[in-house]
């Protein structure tokens, strides 16, 4: 039987360091799976071409997604949901950059 998973947003981001979060709550309907039981992969490619797949949040800009998903070895229910968001570069401005102090040479 397949689950319907939905709840989360994704929303697109300046980089800041942190990882993304949706915001939202994830809900399963349809069938008897527990949302701790959900495997949950993030990948795409970082701003700078490097390739992301890990079950933790990416924090690098690029441009990702998410995919929760009913484990294989439940053999009762499938389903997953995709969700895909970018973080972008963040812009360095003036008013980022302190003073240097003076330097012999």
């Amino acid at each position: 039987m397949t689950v319907a998973i939905d709840g989360l947003t994704y929303t697109d981001k300046t980089y800041d360091g942190s990882a993304i979060e949706p915001t939202g709550t994830l809900q399963i309907t349809g069938g008897d799976v527990r949302v701790s039981e959900l495997e949950v992969l993030y990948e795409g490619t970082s701003a700078n071409g490097m390739n992301y797949s890990n079950s933790y949040a990416p924090k690098d800009a690029g441009t990702y997604q998410v995919t929760y998903k009913v484990a294989d070895s439940n053999e009762d229910y499938t389903g997953k949901v995709t969700y895909t968001f970018t973080i972008s570069p963040k812009t360095v401005t003036a008013d980022m950059i302190g003073t240097i102090a003076a330097q012999e040479y």
